[in-house]
């Protein structure tokens, strides 16, 4: 049987412009980009307010900026 390729991994250095929704941008590049999955490798920068769904809690936490990403990293 024919052997097939391994997937290629493509990286994509984004900037995001101020007010930009951060979960957002991230899943419209990988939908454009036609990826059946994305990882963030790394990341940083800032936010006004962040929106976190804290293990176990059924609902999101809005919490309040201006705040600083220290790393970001993670599936989509």
């Amino acid at each position: 049987a024919a052997m097939s390729s391994p997937p290629t991994t493509q990286f994509l250095p984004l900037r995001l412009h101020p007010g930009a929704d951060l979960r957002r941008a991230l899943a419209d590049v990988a939908l454009k980009e036609g990826a059946g999955a994305a990882f963030v490798v790394a990341g940083i920068g800032s936010l006004r307010e962040a929106m976190l769904r804290f293990a176990a809690a059924d609902a999101e936490t809005a919490i309040a900026g201006p705040l600083e990403i220290l790393t970001l990293s993670g599936s989509l």
